[in-house]
């Protein structure tokens, strides 16, 4: 009868070992997931700033240029205001685009953690 009982406890130390271990893998592949979808995300929205902040630098130097040409103060006042117009534009598209990626971000990282919730529920 003892027997019985330690080969019990046996395998019920061998079935935990095993659930232990599988939880320990099924974490680290989740982590190894989300390290790659949010090293992809950084990656898109720094090479997006390198470009975007490119774009309003060239933009100033033409506006400055064209500015040096101009003889009447309207003139130039409205130069200027279509720059300021225009580069807020960017910005704001620039920002519409950085939330949306973000926002597409999060609902992969959400949804990594949800199945990490089910496969926990299901054992």
């Amino acid at each position: 009868m003892s027997e019985t009982i330690q080969e019990k406890l046996q395998k019920d130390a061998k079935d935990l070992q095993q659930k232990v271990e599988e939880g320990v893998n099924d974490f680290k592949n989740k982590l190894e997931q989300g390290y790659e979808i949010t090293s992809k995300f950084y990656a898109e929205y720094i090479e997006r700033q390198a470009v975007f902040t490119g774009s309003v630098i060239e933009a100033g130097i033409k506006n400055s240029n064209s500015l040096t040409s101009i003889k009447s103060v309207g003139e130039a006042i409205q130069k200027s205001t279509d720059h300021v117009e225009e580069i807020t534009k960017q910005y704001k598209d620039q920002h519409d685009i950085n939330s949306k990626a973000f926002q597409s971000f999060h609902a992969e990282l959400k949804k990594i953690a949800q199945l990490e919730k089910k496969t926990a529920k299901q054992k």
